[in-house]
């Protein structure tokens, strides 16, 4: 895939507006809304980094992989950087943080997600905790 990297606003308006109704549907907990948004045979593909590192398939594997994460992390919040145009992906660059469990200390992490559409519909997205990896998988000079 030929990359054109970039700043948001030359990202397709429509997928932008998706990336950002997912997230904020994330940030607020609501799966319902962030899963309607979904393909129903969508792909996540968890970072390679994480031990349980996998590809989801379909919306219940994935809000089964979410939930666990609301409930291991609390205050779970996604904030993107910088959404990055990649074609027929969008790049985010970010950080998640929350707390491990109840009252124990904050996690911040480096985050990036590459989502893939078909007709304006996430499709497959894939995490990275290495920035540079989501830039080399988007295709991203």
């Amino acid at each position: 895939m030929t990359a054109a990297p970039d700043i948001l606003g030359d990202v397709s308006d429509e997928n932008v507006e998706v990336v950002r109704r997912v997230q904020d549907a994330f940030n607020r907990g609501d799966l319902d809304e962030l899963l309607g948004y979904m393909s129903p045979d969508t792909e996540w593909q968890i970072s390679e980094n994480n031990p349980a590192a996998r590809t989801l398939h379909g919306r219940d594997e994935l809000r089964a992989y979410l939930e666990d994460w609301r409930d291991t992390v609390h205050g779970l919040y996604y904030e993107v950087s910088r959404c990055i145009d990649a074609g027929d992906a969008v790049m985010q660059e970010g950080t998640i943080s929350g707390h491990a469990g109840h009252g124990g200390p904050e996690l911040t992490v480096p985050l990036a997600l590459v989502t893939y559409f078909e007709d304006g519909v996430p499709v497959r997205t894939e995490e990275y905790l290495d920035v540079a990896q989501a830039h080399a998988a988007a295709g991203i000079a």
